[in-house]
């Protein structure tokens, strides 16, 4: 049977000013939310016009000066996802009398950001704009750029083989969680933060990308 382990989390909730993640895929549809790289800790944004932003998430939900920071998620057909971005007051996005979506330049290129669906001002590579979004449990949200067919990483293209791991988030809420803290820990073993075991130290660089709890201490695996 084996022997089994448990590691204590201390969950601190916030007054409205942390992040609810979502868990799974079917949860796309409902709400909007921030996109935040849980390698960096940075989301994307959108500062001025069609430019795509990407810097630490507490500055992001800071800056009031921005178009907006949160997407709103639209199935096709063919099973991908539209990402439109959404204002700060709520409505969504357009530019230049067209829907404002997260696209993707070429891999070749140098940027992602937000633009329509028409080959507008730079938006030169057929399905920028869709992403094929897929959740793993314990371990986030990826997207893959149907465009590309690579996965997207920061504020440049989608251009990248390995995924990243992204949360999708919805700020505030009576549940937001602001913080994770865990007890110094007896053990080498290695932890998710919902507390699952997931092997020990030795096995570190066989993990996939994300943060883990080691010896009580939260760690990232890059």
């Amino acid at each position: 049977m084996g022997v089994t382990h448990e590691v204590q989390l201390t969950i601190e909730v916030g007054e409205g000013t942390g992040l609810t993640r979502l868990n799974g895929i079917d949860q796309l549809l409902v709400q909007n939310f921030i996109i935040v790289n849980d390698e960096d800790g940075k989301a994307f944004y959108c500062p001025d016009n069609q430019n795509l932003g990407y810097d630490l998430t507490e500055k992001v939900m800071e800056n009031e000066a921005i178009v907006g920071r949160m997407f709103k998620a639209e199935k096709t057909q063919q099973g991908y996802y539209l990402l439109r971005l959404i204002q700060l007051n709520g409505a969504e996005y357009s530019i230049w009398g067209s829907p404002g979506y997260l696209n993707s330049q070429p891999a070749s290129g140098w940027c992602s950001f937000i633009l329509g669906l028409n080959n507008q001002n730079g938006q030169d590579i057929k399905d920028g704009a869709l992403w094929d979004i897929k959740f793993v449990d314990n371990m986030g949200f990826t997207m893959k750029n149907v465009g590309t067919g690579l996965y997207l990483k920061d504020a440049a293209p989608a251009k990248y083989e390995t995924p990243t791991y992204f949360s999708f988030c919805i700020p505030g809420g009576s549940n937001a969680i602001t913080n994770v803290n865990a007890p110094k820990a007896t053990d080498s073993f290695v932890y998710t933060l919902q507390g699952v075991r997931v092997g020990d130290e030795s096995q570190w660089h066989s993990l996939p990308k994300g943060l883990y709890i080691v010896g009580g201490r939260k760690m990232l695996k890059p």
